[in-house]
């Protein structure tokens, strides 16, 4: 099972949640017009933090109004295999 925090900075009235048991597909509602940071982790398996391609050193995600962002998140194992969660 995976793990995701999220959390909204300081900018957006600062808080986050830890959604534990995650499995398969979930809608994670964020603030509009806000920086959240996203990382998915689970037992065994080395931890996932969201980054943006278009500017990789700003881990953050930001959606407009009405915007949606759909995210395949496939963790590797400590190991180094890959795993879908």
């Amino acid at each position: 099972m995976t793990s995701i925090w999220r959390n909204s900075g300081v900018d957006c009235e600062a808080g986050g949640d830890v959604l534990a048991g995650v499995q398969g597909q979930y809608a994670l509602p964020i603030p509009i017009d806000c920086d959240v940071t996203l990382i998915a982790r689970a037992r065994g398996y080395t931890g996932w933090v969201y980054t943006d391609a278009e500017n990789p050193s700003r881990p953050v995600l930001r959606l407009a109004a009405g915007q949606r962002k759909i995210l395949d998140i496939q963790l590797e194992t400590a190991g180094g295999q890959l795993s879908q969660r």
